[in-house]
């Protein structure tokens, strides 16, 4: 990757992947070696279904009970690093975390 500005001495060579991207959490780590990768084409969060009357109660239920599920489908695949397409709702960051 080229950034603008400094020498030629200023540079480094850097072997392996390098993403410019923070982490989720303060607490996760911010370098892994011969990580397990997983990357997944879409958010980890809940998607409501539009058009359907429901208290709110249900729904807050619903997309626990949903996050749970999925972030113990992820869990059990052990991936070290997970690399999202779009975004992972705070619930999902928070059982990640716990299951780390």
């Amino acid at each position: 990757k080229v950034i603008p500005g400094g020498t030629v001495g200023d540079s480094a060579y850097m072997s392996g992947v390098v993403f410019h991207r923070n982490v989720a959490h303060k607490r996760m780590a911010r370098s892994v070696s011969d990580a397990r990768i997983m990357i997944l084409n879409g958010g980890v969060e809940y998607t409501r279904t539009e058009n359907r009357i429901a208290s709110l109660d249900t729904l807050l239920e619903q997309e626990e009970r949903y996050m749970e599920i999925l972030v113990t489908k992820i869990f059990k695949l052990r991936p070290d690093v997970l690399i999202v397409s779009r975004s992972v709702c705070r619930k999902a960051q928070e059982l990640l975390l716990r299951a780390n």
